[in-house]
């Protein structure tokens, strides 16, 4: 680095102007008989000295000669060579000041200490037309011309982390022929080697290098950091003195005292009462460098309490008085600012006031351990917190529980009331008080342990409201009740809707209802529990309308049902009920008792259900899936809402496999296995043939059985018997009279005369009363009658007459006549009979007998005989 020094002495104004010229004339002369510019003379050479030993050459010389006086710079070349070998390590081109009266200056920091070696210094002007030649050389003798013994350079000094050093060791006459080194290889004279530039990244300890490989000579470096003091800042603690801080940095890394960071301050260090403002300078200063830090300030602005000391507690159920006492007497009339810390938190007042040494915490709970700690400082300059005091530790006394949050629950025929449990008892709880008042104000109380959190108020009598009261109790007293109004059957009934999960929770939303005055309650419970009290509830204030249920209080693949009444004066309203899942997950187990009826290769399988709480979903039904062994084959798989299916199956065995579904997937497989072979079909076809023939003559037997017991009957009462009619007096007997009318058919004739009853003669044409009946029969069939009564006395087939005996043979002549009378019991001729009427007689009919209307229909025709 280059130095100029400038004189502070210069010539007078008044030098004889003479004298000037006769100079410049001698040296215009002396250059033109040269031919180039003189030589530099009067060169002086000293080293510098400083922490990190002699490193610094400086080169101090006068221009003597100046080539123009009006120039206003000169121009040097300066060159450094080690003297032993005349090696150039340096050379720069430097600008001064032309003045022949003043001494200039340079200095050169060598890469190597100035011991190792001689160095020699030339220098030579320059202009812009030539260059001078070169002074004769100034030697700075190094340490290796006279060395009584063996040495390294540098010596235990010290360099910044990151520098490049090169080390010389300077032997002895008698050493250098048996000089051996792995580190030290480079000779810049006959006693003298150097290294490389070693380079040190670490400040982890010294290092130490030896000259040669015997270890028998050494130096120790120490690598580390200048000074990185900042921040000073100076306050006052007892409002008298003035104390500074300030941050250290970086450490140093130096080690032993002369590595050491030495400080100086500057500054007044007492308080003035009045507002003086002071200003303060830190000097810090090691082997590697030096740090100058300020600060300035009215000390009286920079006040910083001692820390409060003696801190004590008094305390009450939601309160607690802390105290303190200070060590300085002048802070009794110093106006300060304290704050508190409660349990790691601040708490949320702080005090004012002259020489504070006591406050008042509120708000705190009953029952309850505190740490407590305070702090304070400058309420007028207010400059920073003073250190915290000790901590103090106290326990605040029992107070009544706070209302506990009561609810109910029906579950079958009983009716629970369920109260949640009691973060704030304020104390050890000891029970609880329950006071049931039915609609005759009819009052019961009980005492419950602490731990019965659901207690049955069901009655079996008890149709009516009841009103129960909850308190809880700790040595303090009785909280204030929880009170609900409950029904022995709830009246209101609302439709169950499907509800959806969302992210693991319920969002449910709800019409307000103008009859509701408390808000709103909203509980939850797993639809197919049986668990008393397992209900869970939220209350919702007044004026909202929907709310979410946390995932952390649902289970996955459980399903619940989620109410939501309205708080009244009286008991609470359902308004809705909803049914699902927080979250679907595919069933918890497989359809059991599976099992198959085949006829043929027609199978029926059928599988019982899941239960209700194995669903894990919505069910949306069955997958069935066929897998033939033989052929290695799978049907695509069908899918149903039934627990039975008809299927059709191919010959071989198979596995048919069954699993339940919802939304999230199938569950577990139940598999049911069969064969179908060709022989078992054919064989089960006969059978069943074979089988229904059987069924079906059974059957007939059965109904034949039951017709034939019940004939009578059923003749009695679809068909009864119609009696024979009779004629009203006393009749003569008949005769008969037949005639042939073709080869097949024969005209009988019954003549009757009534009875003497009747007159003779009819009273309106004078003919005798006499009825004939005629009739056309079958003569086969007349004939064969004929053959069955031997008693007749003639019969000729020519004249068509038949005579009989009036005696023997009266039944075919009764047989006779009744076919001809009533054609309806005719036993001879299975033709129809066709009767011709001259009068119709009177009928006497049995009075027992009494024919059902539209059961029995006689037709009579009109037919001419």
């Amino acid at each position: 680095m280059e130095t100029l020094e400038i004189p502070n002495w210069h010539y007078s104004s008044v030098m004889p102007v003479w004298v000037l010229c006769v100079l410049l004339l001698s040296l215009i002369h002396q250059t033109e008989q040269n031919g180039h510019l003189p030589p530099v003379k009067n060169v002086t050479l000293h080293p510098e000295e400083n922490d990190k030993g002699t490193w610094v050459l400086n080169v101090a010389w006068r221009d003597e000669f100046v080539e123009n006086a009006e120039s206003e710079k000169s121009i040097y070349d300066i060159e450094v060579l080690r003297t032993e070998q005349m090696m150039r390590v340096h050379h720069e081109t430097i600008y001064v000041k032309a003045d022949p009266t003043i001494h200039h200056h340079w200095k050169w920091t060598s890469p190597l200490p100035l011991q190792c070696t001689s160095h020699s210094v030339r220098l030579r002007r320059r202009d812009q037309h030539q260059t001078g030649n070169w002074s004769a050389l100034y030697t700075y003798k190094g340490q290796d011309l006279n060395a009584s013994s063996a040495a390294v350079y540098p010596q235990n000094e010290y360099f910044p982390v990151g520098s490049n050093i090169s080390f010389c060791c300077i032997l002895t006459a008698e050493n250098v022929p048996s000089f051996s080194s792995s580190l030290f290889k480079i000779r810049i004279s006959n006693r003298t080697v150097i290294t490389e530039p070693l380079q040190f990244h670490s400040t982890i300890r010294p290092r130490i290098l030896h000259c040669d490989d015997h270890n028998r000579v050494g130096t120790t470096v120490f690598i580390g950091y200048p000074p990185d003091d900042q921040n000073l800042t100076c306050v006052t603690q007892d409002l008298s003195s003035v104390q500074c801080y300030w941050d250290s940095g970086r450490e140093t890394q130096l080690l032993g005292r002369k590595g050491e960071t030495k400080y100086t301050l500057n500054g007044s260090l007492c308080v003035q009462p009045e507002n003086n403002e002071t200003s303060w300078t830190l000097t810090a200063q090691n082997p590697l460098g030096v740090k100058i830090i300020s600060d300035t300030a009215d000390p009286l602005h920079r006040v910083w309490l001692k820390k409060p000391k003696n801190i004590l507690s008094n305390v009450n159920e939601r309160n607690a008085t802390l105290q303190w006492s200070w060590d300085e007497q002048k802070y009794n009339s110093f106006s300060m600012i304290c704050q508190v810390e409660l349990n790691g938190h601040i708490y949320n007042k702080t005090f004012i006031g002259t020489g504070l040494k006591s406050f008042v915490v509120e708000d705190l709970q009953p029952v309850t351990d505190y740490r407590a700690k305070v702090h304070c400082g400058s309420s007028e300059h207010f400059y920073m917190w003073s250190e915290w005091s000790e901590m103090t530790h106290f326990r605040t006394k029992e107070d009544i529980p706070e209302p506990v949050d009561v609810w109910m629950q029906y579950l079958g025929e009983s009716t629970y009331v369920i109260c949640k449990h009691l973060t704030k008892s304020h104390g050890v709880l000891t029970g609880y008080e329950v006071t049931i008042t039915d609609t005759k104000n009819k009052t019961s109380s009980n005492h419950v342990g602490p731990n019965t959190k659901c207690y049955s108020v069901s009655s079996e009598n008890e149709t009516g409201n009841q009103m129960i009261s909850v308190s809880a109790k700790n040595s303090a007293g009785l909280s204030l009740p929880a009170s609900i109004i409950i029904t022995r059957y709830p009246g209101s009934r609302v439709n169950i809707s499907r509800i959806n999960g969302n992210n693991g929770g319920f969002d449910i939303v709800w019409l307000e209802s103008s009859s509701s005055t408390c808000g709103y309650v909203v509980d939850w419970v797993p639809t197919y529990s049986h668990e008393k009290c397992a209900v869970q509830w939220k209350r919702i204030p007044a004026g909202h309308s929907n709310t979410r249920i946390e995932s952390k209080f649902l289970k996955e693949g459980v399903r619940y049902n989620v109410s939501v009444y309205s708080c009244t004066a009286g008991a609470p309203q359902l308004l809705q009920r909803g049914e699902g899942y927080a979250v679907e997950k595919k069933p918890f187990e497989k359809v059991g008792n599976i099992k198959g009826q085949s006829n043929g290769r027609n199978l029926v399988l059928s599988w019982e259900t899941l239960p209700l709480d194995k669903h894990g979903g919505f069910l949306l039904g069955y997958k069935v899936k066929i897998f033939y062994y033989d052929s290695n084959t799978t049907e695509e798989p069908s899918e149903t809402k039934n627990t039975t299916v008809h299927l059709k199956l191919n010959l071989g065995s198979y596995a048919i496999k069954v699993s339940a579904f919802t939304s999230a997937g199938e569950g577990d497989i139940a598999t049911f296995h069969g064969r179908i072979e060709e022989d078992s079909l054919f064989l089960e076809m006969i059978l069943a043939a074979v089988l229904g023939s059987i069924i079906a003559a059974f059957a007939l037997t059965i109904i034949t059985f039951v017709c034939f017991k019940s004939r009578q009957r059923l003749k009695k009462k679809l068909y009864p018997d119609i009696p024979k009619p009779k004629l009203s007096g006393q009749w003569t007997k008949k005769g008969i009279i037949c005639s042939e009318m073709t080869e097949k058919d024969l005209n009988c004739e019954i003549h009757e005369v009534h009875s003497i009853e009747c007159t003779a003669l009819d009273v309106e044409d004078g003919t005798l009363l006499i009825r004939s009946t005629s009739i056309l029969l079958p003569a086969n069939s007349l004939y064969q009658t004929l053959s069955e009564f031997p008693v007749v006395s003639s019969f000729s087939p020519v004249t068509s007459f038949i005579t009989l005996d009036p005696i023997s043979s009266q039944p075919f002549i009764q047989n006779l006549i009744s076919a001809i009378e009533n054609p309806t019991y005719n036993f001879i001729s299975q033709q129809s009979v066709h009767m011709s009427l001259l009068s119709e007689p009177t009928l006497e009919m049995d009075d027992s007998y009494l024919p059902t209307p539209n059961n029995v229909h006689n037709t009579f025709q009109n037919k001419d005989s």
